[in-house]
């Protein structure tokens, strides 16, 4: 074994690792954002379209002819549209569901990548006598 040298590793033992976590963030943070704004867009499209549901019944009859008019493919797509806007409780429940396990997920790999990256950086400087005293196991220049 050697001590690594450039790039991260004059600041870090273990840089893929602070890398590996800063990735997961990224990911929690852009798999949430996308869900609320497709959500909050439904929401507002759905309060202005306001489809009723004796509406949305007739719109889900199979029809036995072809419909004359576009508003009946409009009504239609409302209604199909707005179905999950207007179960609210089990909507946000579904978002605050993939939200929670973006970040559950993150805190496992922080957790699991973090603790390797400690046992990692305490292994180096008992190995290595000569090993940078600088050099930290996760945060540079904190910790």
């Amino acid at each position: 074994y050697a001590v690594a040298r450039g790039g991260f590793f004059e600041a870090l033992s273990s840089p893929h690792f602070t890398l590996e976590m800063l990735l997961y963030l990224a990911m929690a943070l852009l798999t949430r954002e996308p869900q609320q704004l497709a959500a909050r867009a439904r929401r507002a499209l759905c309060n202005r379209m306001q489809p009723d549901a004796a509406a949305c019944t007739a719109a889900a009859a199979p029809a036995s002819v072809w419909p004359s008019s576009t508003l009946t493919d409009v009504s239609a797509a409302a209604c199909e549209l707005c179905a999950p806007a207007r179960r609210g409780l089990l909507e946000w429940s579904g978002e605050w569901l993939s939200g929670a396990a973006a970040w559950l997920l993150f805190a496992w790999v922080v957790a699991n990548v973090g603790l390797t990256a400690v046992e990692t950086h305490r292994w180096y400087r008992a190995t290595f006598p000569a090993y940078p005293p600088r050099r930290r196991a996760i945060v540079p220049f904190l910790y």
